[in-house]
């Protein structure tokens, strides 16, 4: 995604495995405000955050796994300082830059 924004409010994702493997987030926004994460496996592996934003304003993680292995940080921003998360999510060692957590 390159500019505007990308709506994923109020998605609800059950059990099972969901992924935006592969993701490239270069401008604009994608929000999964209000989304909720039952117990799934949720992947962003190899993800490009290059710019723009990813929000996660008022999501609910609950269970499951949030992984972002392999993704790259390079401008962009990844917020999940509003999300409800019961279990951290998974980066590579040292890899957080342009994130916030609760």
């Amino acid at each position: 995604m390159s500019s505007g924004k990308f709506f994923l409010s109020l998605a609800r994702f059950p059990a099972g495995w969901i992924s935006f493997d592969g993701m490239v987030v270069s401008g604009g926004e994608v929000w999964f405000g209000g989304a909720s994460f039952d117990g799934a496996r949720v992947t962003f592996d190899g993800a490009e955050f290059r710019a723009g934003r990813v929000r996660f304003e008022g999501a609910e993680f609950n269970g499951g796994e949030v992984s972002f292995r392999g993704a790259r940080f390079s401008g962009g921003e990844v917020d999940l300082s509003e999300a409800v998360i019961s279990v951290p999510p998974v980066f590579d060692e040292g890899e957080k830059p342009g994130l916030k957590l609760p």
